[in-house]
């Protein structure tokens, strides 16, 4: 009876582990994604500034509903 009880903890704790990581990498592809996106805002507006408005606001705008909709 022991031996089941140990064989049931260990993998009672290497399904809580899995879980967990499970989570953190959800967290860091969510953050990195993110980080993405605004580093590709931070790009078209330095375009943006430069030349080219109309047509950047326009991917801008259409990245901005496809991301927040």
């Amino acid at each position: 009876m022991k031996r089941k009880k140990v064989k049931y903890n260990i993998l009672k704790n290497d399904l809580f582990d899995i879980q967990m990581k499970k989570k953190h990498i959800e967290k860091i592809t969510l953050v990195a994604q993110k980080v993405n996106i605004y580093w590709l805002f931070f790009k078209l507006y330095i375009i943006y500034m430069k030349s080219y408005k109309k047509y950047i606001l326009y991917i801008v705008d259409t990245i901005y509903d496809w991301y927040y909709n």
